[in-house]
């Protein structure tokens, strides 16, 4: 993977091996510079930051590995998936129990990990019509989630699901009784 040398970096986390102060038969460089991929040395070449800038985006890529799958609440064969990170989980999931009550069929993702996404995120998420991402925000969430998305389904030459988005800008949480209106109203 990637253009650089294999001796240098582990060759499951793409994380270049490093010599730590005091290693007995090794030179320790601080690592705040760009170094030039196959031998390590500081580099301001144009050709080799563009590796590098690979190489970053892999070491990233492969975090998506270790991090825990994304899992669902609820009903797994609803048509309705809402989506949720952070702060939002608890409110997410009583509207969707509340929703479920009234005979509404809900899922639940909760996001943990955003960059990178969970490894498994495009193939729970493409099982759903609709996903609604509830945001405390202006739907930073909802723009990276549908691009990974797109991109996702692009290489699968799939459908996407419909993302959609309910943004609330207050400064305060979100209300149950606010997303279950939001979904009745909507969905």
């Amino acid at each position: 993977k990637g253009h650089y040398n294999p001796a240098l970096r582990d060759p499951q986390t793409c994380v270049r091996y490093a010599a730590f102060a005091g290693m007995e038969g090794y030179e320790h460089r601080n690592i705040g510079l760009e170094r030039d991929a196959i031998a390590g040395t500081i580099s301001t070449d144009p050709k080799n930051h563009a590796i590098m800038v690979e190489n970053r985006r892999q070491k990233i890529a492969q975090i998506a590995n270790r991090i825990p799958q994304l899992t669902i609440s609820g009903d797994e064969n609803a048509d309705l998936l809402l989506v949720g990170w952070g702060s939002t989980e608890g409110h997410i999931k009583a509207a969707a129990l509340q929703l479920a009550e009234q005979g509404k069929k809900v899922a639940v993702a909760h996001f943990n990990y955003i960059n990178p996404l969970p490894a498994n995120t495009f193939d729970i998420l493409q099982h759903f019509k609709n996903i609604l991402i509830c945001e405390l925000n202006t739907g930073q969430f909802a723009d990276f989630l549908r691009s990974n998305m797109l991109r996702e389904a692009q290489k699968a030459k799939v459908q996407m699901p419909v993302i959609c988005q309910y943004n609330k800008v207050e400064g305060q949480p979100f209300t149950i009784t606010e997303i279950v209106e939001y979904v009745k109203s909507n969905f």
